[in-house]
């Protein structure tokens, strides 16, 4: 199953929406109507959160997914990759024992791949090596990678928590932490490295695919900003493996060895903005 297709499933059945339904009542019935039209499909619940994103929260899609499971509407198990990490699938009751059985172990081999540790740190790596290339493109000076001091100023916490690195550009110092992940940053991390990049006199800067517009705020009192990605990037020597991940699965991947000039832009846009915005006292 492509993920253009699931996309434009979600779309055709987002216009059909009733208006003035509270936001739970509308992912209970998007969320249902997916499934229903996939019945032979096995989801798992990240992969929901990210189709339904444009339209509601993590948290909705996966309250309606407990819901729907609790009344019997959809089937669920939740399974651990070798990693340990658990994970939440859901299918139609439509779905035969043995195609159940077939379609779970091709979804946990590839969630199992995508999720590693070993994927995780070479694809963090990745990241990080092609965001700062497009910090240098705008005349950025990379000053320090993974440290907690910045021109000689050290932070005044924990001294084992670090950013990904520390960039000046148009006269201001950056503290730069970049997650190439597909789930929302985990919270408590995001508020102790903004704070330590305040700490250590320079705006805090978060590079991921998505976060909350909330936390938005939170930067921008700081001098700061966040730059949303909008796709998990994997080198084009896991090419293959993550192509099929996202055509079989319908997650926002991209193969490339370099960020585009579109990518350039905004950060440019991004970096000007916070410029022209002094951080609070």
């Amino acid at each position: 199953m492509r993920c253009v297709n699931l996309q434009a499933a979600v779309s055709k059945i987002m216009k059909k929406q009733i208006a003035g339904t509270t936001l739970i009542m509308q992912a209970l019935v998007a969320v249902l109507a997916l499934v229903n039209r996939r019945p032979l499909q096995v989801f798992h619940e990240q992969q929901l959160q990210l189709l339904f994103e444009p339209y509601w929260s993590h948290t909705t899609t996966t309250n309606a997914l407990k819901s729907l499971a609790f009344s019997n509407k959809l089937v669920s198990e939740t399974h651990s990759t070798p990693d340990g990490l658990p994970v939440c699938l859901y299918w139609s009751d439509a779905l035969a024992p043995p195609s159940i059985n077939r379609l779970l172990a091709r979804r946990l081999k590839s969630i199992a791949w995508s999720s590693s540790g070993n994927i995780g740190r070479r694809i963090g790596a990745h990241a990080e090596r092609l965001v700062l290339e497009v910090f240098e493109r705008l005349n950025g000076k990379v000053l320090a990678v993974d440290t907690n001091v910045c021109e000689g100023r050290a932070c005044s916490g924990d001294r084992q928590l670090r950013v990904d690195a520390f960039v000046r550009i148009y006269g201001e110092c950056y503290g730069i932490e970049i997650k190439n992940m597909l789930d929302y940053p985990n919270a408590l991390e995001v508020r102790l490295k903004r704070a330590l990049a305040d700490d250590v006199g320079t705006r805090p800067v978060l590079v991921t695919r998505a976060a909350p517009e909330s936390w938005d705020v939170e930067y921008q009192k700081l001098g700061g900003f966040i730059w949303r990605l909008g796709r998990q990037v994997f080198p084009s020597s896991r090419g293959k493996a993550a192509r099929r991940l996202r055509r079989q699965i319908g997650l926002p991947i991209e193969v490339c060895d370099t960020l585009s000039d579109a990518d350039c832009e905004t950060l440019r846009q991004l970096v000007l903005q916070s410029v022209l915005t002094p951080a609070a006292a």
